[in-house]
């Protein structure tokens, strides 16, 4: 390949990596609107077992979030290759990173896994209050 095919193609992955920005975020939205509703729900009816639920559907989002990250995550590795491939000298990255942090599971996913660990830690004080 060329370098301008390699420059279409590295841009084509940072369009598809902040596609999947915007996914990730609206399906934390959807998290929080859906948690929202049903702890109200669960609250106003007293009932414990509809905030089972709702964590259920947390782990569930927090599934799909994690997946959607995972095929971010190939675009940007791809990308890093073809940044390497096109210009050398001029890296995206900083180079006083931590290449160890950035390859490690929690690394990787560290916001996802934050969010979706606040929430869940949120529904199990509402379920202790309950």
């Amino acid at each position: 390949m060329d370098n301008e095919e390699l420059w279409t193609l590295f841009q084509v992955d940072q369009q598809r990596i902040t596609a999947l920005d915007g996914m990730a975020i609206a399906i934390r939205g959807w998290t929080v609107t859906l948690v929202s509703l049903i702890a109200g729900f669960a609250l106003s009816n007293n009932d414990r077992e509809v905030l089972l639920a709702g964590m259920a559907g947390t782990v569930l989002f927090a599934i799909l979030d994690l997946y959607y990250r995972r095929t971010q995550l190939f675009h940007a590795r791809r990308s890093t290759l073809l940044e390497k491939e096109i210009a050398p000298k001029l890296p995206l990255r900083d180079p006083r990173s931590d290449p160890a942090l950035a390859d490690s599971l929690l690394g990787r996913y560290r916001s996802s896994l934050s969010f979706y660990a606040v929430i869940l830690l949120t529904q199990v004080a509402l379920l202790l209050v309950a």
